[in-house]
């Protein structure tokens, strides 16, 4: 079994080092990841400037590209350093990617990309709390655990995961793990403007997101309120966009 390794923190994060660690017992494992951190980044992909690659050891690259670019780096261009790659772990990523965070993390981004590719895989976040010491060696050995019995689930048709880990308190263990779906409610999103000033003939504003993570909505057995109960997350993603159709068909245009 050989895992592609990548993450959206960059090349020195923690959380890079927990999965490295956390999946080395169970099998090869080769990384390719994005020099610098990159959050929020969502799906993107480089599709016309330069990519600069760097071998730092067998088997372990930096990229100056996106999470999705070196997932496709990974599969494609390095294909042949790299060899055949079963499973892609992107993670742990440092902050909670719950619920319609799907949407802009580049920790699931890349996972999803892998899988759009053919190639099963799963994102790992570990939630954080000011309150709350982050414990990268706690992660990783969820991580672990986790990420075996997932790659064991023989037969199973998800090939896509998006795993969260709970930030709870020294000594406590998780409540459990929970296989549950995805939070659709927004997130409480607030600006706050930091400067206006009159700018030829309009305005000129600076405004900066400010947002209290916790205080979104958690409808009950979603993603976002078993994290928040302390239960480590496990959620099937889709790859397939579509919405539900009553039927396929034509829409016609008025002449």
């Amino acid at each position: 079994m050989r895992f592609l390794v990548t993450n959206d923190d960059g090349f020195a994060a923690p959380g890079l080092a927990a999965l490295r660690a956390a999946v080395r017992p169970l099998g090869e494992v080769a990384v390719v990841a994005p020099r610098d951190g990159i959050s929020c980044c969502g799906h993107g992909v480089t599709d016309k400037a330069e990519i600069r690659i760097e071998q730092r050891e067998d088997g372990v690259f930096v990229a100056d590209a996106l999470p999705a670019d070196c997932v496709r780096l990974a599969l494609t261009v390095l294909r042949e350093e790299i060899g055949p790659v079963d499973w892609v772990v992107a993670g742990i990523n440092q902050g909670a990617n719950l619920g319609v965070d799907v949407y802009y993390s580049g920790t699931v981004a890349a996972a999803r990309e892998a899988a759009i590719l053919g190639t099963s895989a799963v994102a790992v976040s570990q939630c954080v709390r000011d309150s709350v010491r982050l414990d990268w060696q706690r992660a990783q050995e969820w991580a672990r655990e986790i990420v075996e019995q997932l790659v064991g689930r023989a037969g199973d048709r998800v090939r896509l995961w998006n795993v969260n880990l709970p930030a709870i308190e020294a000594g406590v263990e998780p409540a459990g793990v929970a296989v549950c779906p995805a939070s659709y409610d927004p997130l409480p999103v607030a600006y706050e403007e930091l400067a206006r000033q009159k700018h030829g003939c309009g305005t000129e504003r600076r405004v900066r997101c400010v947002q209290d993570y916790w205080k979104r909505t958690a409808r009950r057995g979603t993603d976002v309120e078993r994290a928040i109960a302390g239960w480590i997350t496990a959620t099937p993603l889709r790859v397939d966009a579509t919405g539900e159709l009553e039927q396929a068909g034509e829409i016609g245009l008025k002449q």
